[in-house]
């Protein structure tokens, strides 16, 4: 029985040192990171070389082989405890690659192909995934990665990219300006505030509805797509709520495209809003009257299907604050006007987070945790010009208008 252990843990020893060998010499590994229930089931999909072995290190301690069938190939895994696994899928040779990997609605939180140069099709769909390396993966033509938690998608080495699905997810920015091979991509419902489609000139296919484009971009967007696409291509969208001081100019870089002067339907408790309440003046909006409005703006300069016109909504909340400062609240801002540095002293009141905003009620740096009782901002980067910086405190909020030279 002695005997029989010995050779158990030396068959061990071997197989794990093989592994070791592998992770240093194989052509193609993908890993994940995927969360388990207790006595359940996990699975992907791969189409591995027919005939060529490879390995999977469950992250339980379970390692199994494999053959390529030249075909995909689902493959399961049982696991007895729950929790969160790492997985690490190897070839075994150079001649072992692998071209298509599926893994869908399997709770994944984290996936890396930037070692598997020969990945062509990727389908990680409905998990939880809020990372995934693409670097290297120079001849990847599809990845479908939508319904996820992705804020952040660098798809620069993907040069051979023809279809994306990224809908559904947190994303904020997208680069496409190395996909110039791209003709489907699907990107609506995000959080994009930009998108530059310069860079791919033929689209079959387009979607980018329900994201914080504004006007600006929805117009330049509009001049390389096809003019049989616009139907439904870029479609509603909507920008984060935000505040506005009353009597200022708001929009000024989305008043006109073309010579055409935008549009703007004002409503307010979800009926239209008195007409003396705001006034339009050569497509620019001023605001006469404290209230929560919802803004839609139109412009006809940007082409739409009459069905599905293209249109930018936001909740402005207008009021007086940045004008009239809180007087109970003593936070020293300064100095005004300032080159570049601002300092915040909160004296006895505890500063939980910072916003800088511009004259228009953009919001121009995020929502900044800040406990320090004194603290400091860089403003250096910022244009010349009249900005509102409002800062949140534990009794209230206080907005201070300051000037930067």
């Amino acid at each position: 029985m002695k005997k029989l252990h010995l050779l158990t843990q030396k068959f061990t020893l071997i197989f794990v040192l093989a592994l070791c060998s592998v992770q240093l010499s194989a052509q193609d590994i993908i890993t994940l990171v995927w969360q388990v229930d207790i006595s359940s089931n996990r699975g992907f999909s791969i189409l591995a070389t027919s005939g060529e072995s490879f390995i999977i290190d469950w992250g339980d301690g379970k390692i199994e082989t494999g053959k390529g069938k030249g075909s995909l190939e689902q493959i399961w895994h049982y696991y007895i405890t729950g929790g969160e696994y790492e997985v690490m899928l190897s070839s075994i040779t150079s001649s072992c690659s692998f071209s298509s990997f599926e893994v869908e609605g399997q709770k994944v939180s984290k996936l890396n192909v930037s070692k598997c140069p020969s990945i062509n099709s990727i389908r990680c769909s409905n998990n939880n995934i809020t990372n995934i390396d693409l670097s290297e993966c120079t001849v990847l033509t599809s990845l479908s990665c939508d319904a996820n938690s992705l804020t952040y998608l660098d798809l620069s080495y993907c040069t051979a990219l023809t279809s994306l699905r990224c809908n559904d997810n947190n994303l904020t920015y997208l680069d496409l300006s190395e996909c110039t091979a791209l003709t489907y991509l699907r990107c609506n419902d995000n959080k994009l505030t930009h998108l530059d489609l310069s860079h791919c000139p033929v689209f079959t296919y387009l979607n980018c509805n329900n994201n914080h484009l504004q006007l600006s971009d929805l117009y330049e967007a509009q001049l390389f797509i096809n003019e049989s696409l616009l139907i439904s291509a870029l479609g509603t969208q909507n920008l984060p709520s935000t505040w506005a001081n009353i009597e200022t100019e708001l929009f000024a870089d989305q008043a006109v495209f073309e010579g055409v002067f935008t549009e703007y339907k004002i409503e307010i408790d979800g009926e239209l809003a008195p007409k003396d309440n705001y006034s339009v003046k050569d497509g620019k909006l001023v605001f006469h009257t404290f209230g929560k409005y919802t803004v839609t703006m139109t412009n006809e300069a940007i082409i739409s299907h009459p069905d599905y016109p293209v249109e930018v909504i936001v909740k402005i909340d207008v009021s007086n604050v940045g004008v009239k400062e809180n007087e109970s609240l003593h936070i020293e801002v300064y100095p005004s006007p300032t080159k570049g540095e601002l300092r915040i002293t909160s004296y006895e009141l505890q500063v939980t987070s910072i916003e800088v905003f511009d004259i228009f009620g953009k919001k121009l740096t995020p929502h900044t945790s800040y406990l320090a009782p004194q603290t400091s901002l860089d403003m250096s980067d910022l244009a010349s010009g009249v900005y509102f910086v409002k800062i949140y405190t534990e009794l209230g909020i206080i907005t201070k208008k300051i000037v930067k030279n």
